[in-house]
């Protein structure tokens, strides 16, 4: 009997020795699981942060286009790295759908920290009221993301259908600025040049003119009537107020420097790129925001250099040119990219790639400056799933609503086959462990750069050289 129990008791030993193996090795073989899974979207990080920092070089070396006028033209696919069967490629891929361009002018929107209330209640139809809390928002230390605009109630994607399903981050943003260089109006070669800058005490400007003839005597005209030549505003109005020919707007407009010691002018509205919605929150684009649009479509890249090309066109009269040019550009400096950064392994050459490990950075390029920079960087892998979840609660906050206002109308077969899309979207996306990393960011998010005057430059990351 001794001998059975001794016996009944190492076979219990060993059983259990055993599970307790099987557990360890089960949770070494999920723990190195995690831990390749944890490498390989590291990986997949770095690969589209080296995207970024292409799309950044490449803006850099077209900044003499781009100050012109110019799209930025980036590569769009390109390999990184090739070991064995892995392969590293990267991929820039249009931030909006209906758009095939790989990237996203953010002078064509309207600057939410710098738009005045009457423009941004025009806005998508936000109203009065809405619009006084984002302005009263960014004035409490500035909007670094349309997505802040969630601290004052609003959706920027508008999921719930209060705005009729526009989404404010197609229309908004929270970077544009125009620097204080020369597009050159009358010579190309002047283009970035720093334009002059008018001293209101010493009533001079910090250097000779360079402009043509025309130009020289319009602006010699504004001087003689007293005009203060730092404000934009009061230059504008004196050019319709006080007859100086029109066909020398331009160049007047050109010439002078009204950004400051901040190098430039934040929040002008590129008329050429801008959408009507966005046009039509611009002071004296009331009711012509279709025609400027249009004609923007149609008219030659060389037409469009003016910073007056409305007038010149008999779009708008100098009384409403005069309200939009302190708010206008024909230029954007400031460009959005969404770069895709993907790890996959080929087996053979007969079959598909398998995905091993995919991360979307969206960021923000800033070539304002001698150096380009990276003004906003954001993860946006997981955006579809947010988007899903979004989506779920606010249709099923809606059907709550309308059961509790009438307890009978519960929600049909269709209703709820509506929502089904959506949460299998959800379910299919993986969700994030961690936060970005990039060699210059480490793991923390772009620090939030509140803006301190007109014309300050937000943004952190610059290229290498």
């Amino acid at each position: 009997m001794r001998r059975a129990i001794a016996l009944l008791t190492v076979l219990l030993v060993i059983v259990l020795g055993a599970l307790i193996a099987m557990i360890a090795l089960d949770q070494a073989d999920a723990g190195a699981t995690g831990a390749r899974d944890s490498l390989s979207r590291r990986e997949s990080r770095a690969v589209a942060w080296s995207g970024v920092l292409g799309a950044l070089a490449e803006i850099e070396t077209q900044r003499d286009d781009i100050l012109q006028g110019a799209a930025p033209e980036l590569t769009e696919e390109w390999t990184v790295f090739e070991d064995g069967a892995i392969t590293a490629r990267v991929r820039i891929e249009p931030i909006d759908a209906e758009s095939a361009s790989p990237v996203q002018s953010e002078s064509a929107k309207l600057n939410l920290n710098i738009a005045t209330v009457p423009m941004l209640a025009r806005l998508a139809g936000l109203g009065d009221e809405r619009a006084s809390s984002v302005r009263g928002l960014a004035s409490k230390g500035g909007i670094t993301s349309v997505e802040d605009i969630r601290l004052v109630g609003l959706d920027p994607h508008d999921e719930a259908n209060a705005l009729g399903g526009v989404s404010l981050d197609v229309l908004a943003t929270a970077y544009s600025l125009d620097p204080d260089l020369g597009i050159g109006i009358a010579d190309r070669s002047s283009a970035g040049r720093p334009r002059v800058k008018w001293s209101e005490s010493e009533k001079s400007f910090d250097r000779r003119l360079g402009a043509d003839r025309t130009t020289t005597e319009a602006i010699e005209q504004l001087v003689g009537a007293g005009i203060d030549l730092s404000s934009a505003t009061e230059v504008a109005s004196a050019l319709q107020r006080l007859g100086v020919t029109q066909s020398s707007w331009a160049g007047v407009w050109d010439e002078i420097a009204f950004g400051g010691e901040q190098g430039g002018r934040e929040g002008l509205v590129d008329m050429s790129r801008a959408s009507e919605a966005v046009l039509s929150c611009v002071p004296g684009f009331e009711g012509k925001a279709v025609e400027i649009h249009e004609a923007a479509t149609r008219l030659g890249a060389d037409r469009l250099r003016s910073p007056t090309w409305p007038l010149d066109a008999g779009i708008v009269d100098g009384a409403q040119m005069a309200r939009a040019l302190p708010w206008t550009t024909v230029r954007s400096c400031h460009w959005r990219v969404r770069i895709v950064g993907e790890i996959v392994r080929t087996i053979s050459s007969s079959d598909e790639p398998k995905l091993l490990s995919r991360s979307v950075l969206e960021a923000v390029i800033d070539c304002t400056g001698e150096r380009a920079r990276v003004a906003y960087l954001r993860d946006v892998t997981y955006v579809g799933a947010v988007d899903g979840i979004d989506s779920i609660l606010a249709q099923t906050i809606d059907m709550t609503r309308a059961a509790h206002e009438n307890p009978n109308a519960l929600p049909d077969e269709a209703e709820r086959a509506s929502v089904r899309p959506a949460i299998d979207n959800a379910a299919s996306v993986e969700r994030p462990t961690g936060g970005i990393k990039t060699p210059d960011a480490g793991s923390n998010p772009p620090a939030r750069t509140p803006p301190t005057d007109s014309g300050a430059r937000r943004g952190r990351w610059a290229a290498t050289r």
